[in-house]
């Protein structure tokens, strides 16, 4: 049958209206003809649009009649919504003009993108109506569900009760076509070592629903009936792939998930107990360090009890100094000696002819007086040494130490021991 859109007949399922002599069919309910019936049958958001078919006006009385104001009726105003500027509404009135003409034409896509526009700059209840006809016509059931949901909850008593029950029986139709889902996670968990695991709860899990993320915790979410893919995330844990769920119609389903960490508890206990094995390494370490230190301590503790002792070696620096000194002098006192001769015999070749047996005595006195000259040098160095020596060891003798008593922490030095049987260094570090 055809139904003229200036009529009062109610849009129904298998019928079809006339628009500009054209036959557009009743699809699913109230898909197609209900929108148009608001919107050409209804005044609109907007009071600005008027009616421009030629009809009865004793039948078109309620359709002219202006949407009642909002403030003036027992439901309150969303306190959050402020109401709209002037400028607001005409571009709000722009939108919905070209989402009606969008509608029309069934581009329902690009139609909801206007009506979502036109509600989020001047929001009103009938636009919800729009947009649950919209989503219909896309097969989002769940989302036309809720937009008409909250048309009647928002609408409230301003809306008419015919259309009201239309709405009520698109509901009940959607019903089929929708179900509620709550997801959680859990892991795997054991409480302690050597107790079984058990399910512990994980939150912060992102989740995406057919490649759409929701807002998490899901609870209670309204979703299409049919299959499903969803998709998780959680810092720590393993990427896994979709899980796919089949949720029939008008069912409420509390779906349950493992996820598994990038760590298993295996792992992290196997890495504490490689944490505790270094730690006592070290700790061992450290002992046989400090045992190694305490028995070279005793070492020298025992080496300074012993050249501690009442016997005193210092005196052999200075008898060795001394004789260094002695023979310096002696071989000194001869280098000097041949020199004089060696220049008596030259300055005997000078003065005239001279025999075989004084050049070769001039020769003698020289080389002799080179070897002493070198043989004091020698022995003057080797005085010099000894006595800063003997003179070190005078004025850093040690102090008797009490065997008994734990030598206290010393800062790194070194000590030479010197004694006619021994020449040695003894330090601490």
């Amino acid at each position: 049958m055809a139904l003229d859109i200036s009529s009062q007949s109610t849009c129904n399922e298998g019928s079809t209206i006339l628009l500009g002599g054209v036959s557009i069919p009743m699809k699913f309910k109230l898909r197609t003809a209900l929108p148009l019936c608001l919107l050409l049958t209804t005044n609109s958001a907007f009071a600005q649009t008027k009616a421009k078919t030629k009809t009865d006006p004793a039948k078109t009385e309620e359709a002219k009649k202006p949407a009642p104001d909002a403030a003036k009726t027992d439901t309150p105003a969303a306190p959050t919504a402020p109401k709209p500027t002037k400028e607001q509404l005409a571009e709000a009135k722009l939108h919905y003009e070209r989402g009606a003409a969008l509608y029309r034409d069934t581009d329902y896509k690009l139609a909801g993108v206007e009506f979502e526009e036109t509600y989020r700059i001047a929001p009103s209840y009938k636009i919800l109506f729009n947009l649950g006809q919209v989503y219909l016509n896309l097969n989002r059931y769940a989302e036309a569900r809720s937009a008409l949901e909250r048309y009647l909850a928002e609408g409230g008593k301003e809306i008419a009760p015919a259309r009201k029950a239309e709405v009520e029986k698109d509901l009940w139709g959607l019903k089929a076509r929708t179900a509620h889902v709550s997801i959680s996670f859990y892991r795997m968990w054991a409480p302690e070592r050597g107790k079984p695991k058990e399910k512990q709860p994980v939150d912060g899990v992102s989740v995406s629903i057919d490649g759409k993320q929701v807002a998490t915790p899901v609870k209670n979410l309204l979703i299409d009936a049919g299959d499903h893919s969803i998709g998780t995330y959680a810092d720590g844990y393993l990427t896994e792939q979709p899980r796919n769920i089949t949720l029939s119609g008008d069912s409420t389903k509390n779906l349950e998930f493992e996820i598994k960490p990038q760590r298993s508890q295996e792992q992290i206990w196997a890495e504490e107990d490689r944490d505790k094995q270094r730690v006592a390494e070290t700790a061992q370490e450290r002992k046989q360090r400090e045992e190694q230190a305490a028995r070279e301590q005793e070492e020298r503790r025992k080496f300074l009890e012993q050249i501690n002792g009442k016997k005193d070696y210092t005196w052999v620096g200075w008898v060795a100094t001394g004789a260094f000194a002695a023979g310096a002098t002696v071989t000194g006192i001869v280098a000097l000696n041949n020199r004089s001769k060696f220049e008596d015999y030259r300055d005997k070749t000078n003065a005239g002819p001279v025999s075989p047996d004084d050049i070769s005595g001039a020769q003698t006195h020289r080389d002799a007086a080179k070897t002493m000259g070198i043989v004091t040098d020698v022995l003057i160095g080797a005085t010099v040494v000894a006595g800063g020596i003997s003179l070190y060891f005078t004025l850093k003798k040690p102090k008797t130490e009490n065997v008994n008593e734990k030598p206290a922490p010393q800062k790194a030095k070194a000590d030479m021991v010197l004694s006619p049987t021994y020449v040695g260094v003894v330090g601490t570090f």
